[in-house]
C-alpha cells in the first residue's frame, strides 16, 4: 500500500535536482549582475561565484541572515527567488502526498480486481459442482441400467436441457464469461500481475470442469438421455469458446505452462486439449 524505497529515492533525487537548479540559476544571475558592473550587495564591490551561491541558498530557503544585503536589480531577483523557494517547498510536499495517494489508489484498484475476480471464480466453482452433482446422479443410474436392462432415463428430466435456466452447463458458461471480462479488464489496465495466483487457480478449476463435463456427457449418452438439444449444444459450444479464449490468453503466464499433469506424462495444456476435443466430439455426433 505504501510507496517503495525505490520510489522515494527517485522522488528525493528529482526534488533535490530541482532545488539545486534554482539555487545555481539565481546564483548565476547575481554573479552576472556583478560582472556587468551593477551593484549587487551592500559593502561588497566584488562578488565571487561562491558569494552568489551562498546568498542564493540563504534566499531560496527564506533564512535571510542579513549579512549580505541586495541592491537594485538584486533586490528584485532575491524577491522572486524567495517566492520560488516557497513554491518549491509546497510542490515538494504535494509530490510526497501525491505519491502516497497514487500508491493507495493503485492498491485499492488491485483489491477491487482481486475481489471481483474471486467472486467470479467462486461462481465457476459452483457451476462445476452443479455439473458434478448431476454427473454423480447420472453415474448411479448407469450401473443398474446395464445390470438389469431397466430404463432409468425417466429419472433424469430431459426438459432441463431445453432451456438456459436449470440447464446444468449454463452457470459454468455465465461464470466463464464473467471471468474473461474481468481478466480482460485487468489486462487492459496492466493489473494482471495482481491476479496471477488466482488465475492459476482458475486453470485447476477449468481442468476439473472439462473432466467432469466430459464424464457427465458420456453418462447421459449411455443412459440415452435426450441432452443434445439446440440450446444445450449452443451452451456447450459457447462454454468451450470462453474456456479456449481464457487458456489462450493467460495460460502461458502461469507456472502450469511448464508443469506436467498428475500422471507426469502429459502437460496440463495437452490434457486440456484432449478433453476439449473429446467434448467437441460428443457434441458433433448429433
Amino acid at each position: 500500500m505504501y510507496p517503495t524505497n525505490k520510489q522515494y529515492i527517485r522522488l528525493i533525487v528529482r526534488l533535490t535536482l530541482y532545488f539545486f537548479f534554482v539555487v545555481l540559476l539565481f546564483a548565476v544571475f547575481y554573479w552576472g549582475l556583478s560582472l556587468a558592473k551593477f551593484p549587487v550587495f551592500q559593502n561588497l564591490s566584488c562578488v565571487s561565484f561562491s558569494d552568489a551561491c551562498y546568498f542564493s541558498l540563504v534566499t531560496v530557503t527564506t533564512l535571510g541572515y542579513g549579512d549580505l544585503q541586495p541592491l537594485g536589480l538584486a533586490r528584485a531577483l532575491s524577491s522572486i527567488e524567495a517566492v520560488t523557494g516557497l513554491v518549491l517547498a509546497g510542490y515538494s510536499i504535494s509530490q510526497v502526498v501525491s505519491l502516497k495517494q497514487e500508491r493507495l489508489i493503485e492498491h485499492l484498484v488491485e483489491e477491487r480486481f482481486v475481489f471481483k475476480y474471486n467472486a467470479c471464480l467462486a461462481n465457476l466453482v459452483e457451476g462445476k459442482e452443479l455439473i458434478g452433482d448431476r454427473r454423480r446422479e447420472a453415474k448411479e443410474l448407469v450401473v443398474p441400467a446395464k445390470k438389469h436392462g431397466a430404463d432409468d432415463r425417466s429419472r433424469i428430466n430431459d426438459r432441463q436441457f431445453m432451456f438456459n435456466q436449470g440447464n446444468p452447463f449454463y452457470p459454468a458458461l455465465r461464470s466463464m464469461k464473467m471471468l474473461n471480462e474481468c481478466a480482460e479488464y485487468a489486462h487492459r489496465y496492466q493489473k494482471i500481475a495482481a491476479l496471477r495466483t488466482t488465475i492459476e487457480a482458475t486453470f485447476y478449476q477449468i481442468e476439473e470442469l472439462t473432466s467432469i463435463a466430459r464424464k457427465y456427457l458420456l453418462n447421459l449418452t449411455q443412459l440415452k438421455v435426450a441432452w443434445k438439444t439446440p440450446r444445450t449444444l449452443k451452451i456447450l459450444n459457447d462454454l468451450l469458446e470462453e474456456v479456449d479464449g481464457f487458456v489462450e490468453n493467460y495460460f502461458k503466464d502461469t507456472q502450469l505452462a511448464n508443469k506436467k499433469y498428475k500422471s507426469g506424462v502429459k502437460s496440463y495444456h495437452e490434457i486440456y486439449l484432449t478433453r476439449v476435443a473429446e467434448i467437441r466430439s460428443l457434441i458433433s455426433t448429433v
